[in-house]
């Protein structure tokens, strides 16, 4: 950093002290949107990143997670929507993936 610059505070609210984040800033899960890459960039930035499944297939959300597990160490979760078929197996793969947030 520049000795002009400062790194940002972190915050402290319900959701920084529940989640474990720097910001109380939180990427809900959107179909086609929420995907490993961005996900992961939001949790690297402080923030909580949640994986969308509705569009994905139990496999599928697996190779998600790790890919997420594999571009941070920081906390995220998944969204499961449970009006789209595969939901229940998701949310299974979530908790045997043992992933912090389940929405």
């Amino acid at each position: 950093l520049h000795s002009t610059m400062m790194a940002a505070p972190a915050i402290r609210t319900r959701i920084t002290s529940l989640f474990g984040c720097k910001y109380p800033l939180i990427l809900p899960g959107m179909s086609w949107i929420s995907e490993p890459t961005l996900v992961s960039a939001v949790s690297n930035a402080g923030g909580v990143g949640i994986l969308a499944t509705g569009p994905l297939s139990a496999d599928e959300t697996r190779n998600a997670i790790r890919t997420i597990r594999s571009n941070t160490d920081k906390p995220f979760g998944i969204g499961t929507t449970l009006l789209m078929p595969g939901a229940e197996e998701n949310a299974k793969v979530a908790i045997e993936e043992q992933v912090p947030i389940i929405n």
